[in-house]
């Protein structure tokens, strides 16, 4: 008489998350390139070595994957080779924009016959530019050329990165101005600064004296 004796393996594999992630964007990037398919682990009460898949939203990563501006969530998930998958978990990711804009481009700066001064340059497109003039005071507007766009990655909230190309600017002094310094000051989608700024020369126009004629035409 003999009987046959089955052991299942019924255990799901345990996963364990990373502790959150955090990166600034690269160089001229709005995205970091990270590769997190190595963060985590996985144990099992009969497997060794089990692979983890790394998921944001429905893309599997393989190595180095550019994560955008803001928080993506990415999410683990194992099976044992007896087909026992594990609850799944998840960890985010959060890269941010600390990289100042490049340095605003003064191109041309005016002498309006009223004196006020009109200033154009170039600089990152959707930018807050402000220029501060001679006298202190200051006009603001927002560079052409391109708008910022709106990136919303799984598992996070709106943010914005900064468009491509280069935006133009002009601003015009609200009063007449002395000579001194123009400080042109760009301010990205995110808050981070870069300035220019030059020495403008002496703006009033010299005295007009004519001498050596007659004291009297008649």
């Amino acid at each position: 008489m003999s009987f046959t004796v089955t052991v299942s393996d019924a255990e799901v594999p345990v996963l364990t998350a990373p502790a959150a992630q955090t990166a600034n964007t690269d160089t001229a990037a709005a995205t970091a390139a990270l590769d997190v398919t190595a963060l985590g682990s996985v144990s099992d009460n009969v497997d060794s070595g089990l692979s983890i898949s790394y998921m944001v939203g429905s893309t599997t990563l393989s190595g180095v994957y550019d994560f955008p501006l803001g928080e993506t969530t990415v999410t683990m998930d194992a099976s044992d080779t007896a087909g026992n998958d594990a609850v799944q978990v998840s960890f985010t990711v959060t890269v941010s924009d600390v990289t100042a804009p490049p340095a605003p481009v003064i191109a041309d700066v005016e002498v309006n016959s009223d004196k006020t001064l009109t200033v154009s340059g170039t600089t990152e497109p959707g930018a807050t530019v402000t220029v501060t003039f001679p006298d202190l005071t200051t006009a603001t507007t927002v560079a052409s050329g391109g708008a910022p766009s709106a990136m919303a990655p799984l598992g996070s909230v709106s943010v914005l990165s900064a468009a491509a190309g280069t935006g133009s600017f002009s601003v015009t002094s609200p009063t007449a101005q002395p000579s001194g310094d123009v400080t042109v000051t760009s301010t990205d989608i995110n808050g981070n600064t870069s300035g220019a700024s030059l020495t403008l020369a002496d703006t009033t126009d010299p005295d007009v004296v004519i001498s050596g004629g007659p004291d009297r035409v008649e």
